[in-house]
């Protein structure tokens, strides 16, 4: 009995997380993952909070947009099945160059 998830490109590739790299200032950028229940046992639900609250960041779970802060409750998934997520950022024509981070904190309920 196993439970598990990992991160996929949409054609089912294993892929890294939600990772932008460069996004230049007046830029938007957006990239769409899976998150796949690779586990052997189904999941009653997944709960993703996004975390930070950053100007111009967009996370949409399932279709759904994430509120910072909120706690969005995903349907469940069962061995094999996928949630979609995507991930956007526009930064403003003025930011200051530099590296930024966005938490999502997510939980899987067996």
């Amino acid at each position: 009995m196993s439970y598990r998830t990992i991160w996929t490109l949409p054609d089912g590739t294993p892929a890294p997380g939600l990772d932008l790299g460069t996004v230049k200032p007046g830029e938007t950028k957006s990239i769409g993952r899976k998150l796949k229940n690779t586990g052997d046992q189904p999941l009653s639900a997944v709960q993703m909070t996004l975390v930070d609250n950053l100007p111009g960041v967009t996370v949409t779970v399932g279709g759904e947009t994430l509120i910072p802060g909120q706690m969005h409750a995903a349907p469940g998934l069962a061995p094999g099945e996928s949630l979609d997520v995507t991930y956007a950022r526009t930064v403003p024509p003025d930011a200051e160059p530099g590296v930024f981070r966005v938490f999502i904190r997510i939980r899987a309920l067996t």
